[in-house]
């Protein structure tokens, strides 16, 4: 059985797009595990068979979208992105992809351009866009699933310890924070695979191995798709 549904057909009405597979196992997972409902999911590496993905892809994704079939009965659009080192940086980039994609889209101008994070657009589908940790916060899904794998992990002190004394803590730079912290923490507590990413820990439907989506750090995120899948 294919893990994730045919990646052209938009299955429900409420369509999450997101950066990448992580992402989107991500999601996966802490829909499932609080229960929040019934959603369509694709990624930034569907649009070809290149099968390249990232935040700068995010207008070919909403272009491949109006081919999938299903996409006439979408009513909803949620864009989920990293805040990465500059959170309004991004939702501009989004926005001017967006807006680059509307002129390919037949008809054209489909898409409304949102006003700021978490405004959706008055159009049909609507369209919003929520970063991660937060929008006001700089940062990355190894940011908040850090928080809560801590709290977890026996390795955690020795892991701040690691990361103090090699200077990482103090890096510019909150994204190379949070994936140092959270490699260093997956390697020390995963002995069989040392190596894993961050986007396996959910392939298993076992969602609190190593990272509990019940943690508060996720609450935020959480509620806000429990408010769109509502």
């Amino acid at each position: 059985m294919a893990r994730w549904p045919e990646r052209n057909v938009i299955e429900k009405g409420k369509l999450i797009l997101c950066e990448g597979n992580a992402d989107e196992a991500f999601l996966r997972a802490i829909i499932r595990k609080r229960n929040l409902g019934d959603v369509s999911i694709r990624n930034t590496s569907d649009p070809d068979q290149t099968k390249v993905g990232g935040i700068s892809r995010f207008g070919d994704l909403f272009l491949a979208i109006t081919t999938f079939r299903g996409f006439e009965n979408v009513t909803d659009i949620l864009v989920v992105c990293d805040s990465d080192d500059d959170p309004e940086g991004n939702f501009n980039s989004i926005c001017e992809q967006i807006s680059r994609a509307n002129t390919k889209t037949m008809p054209p101008d489909i898409f409304g351009i949102p006003e700021g994070y978490l405004y959706p657009t008055q159009t049909a589908p609507s369209v919003k866009i929520m970063s991660i940790p937060w929008i006001d916060v700089r940062g990355n899904l190894e940011c908040i699933c850090c928080e809560s794998a801590m709290e977890r992990s026996e390795h955690s002190e020795a892991m701040m310890n690691f990361a103090a004394a090699t200077g990482a803590l103090h890096w510019d730079s909150a994204n190379s924070v949070g994936k140092f912290k959270m490699r260093a923490l997956l390697a020390a507590s995963n002995r069989q695979d040392p190596s894993i990413g961050i986007g396996k820990l959910w392939s298993n439907n076992d969602d609190d191995q190593f990272v509990p989506l019940g943690h508060s750090s996720f609450d935020k995120v959480a509620d806000e798709l429990m408010a769109f899948l509502s």
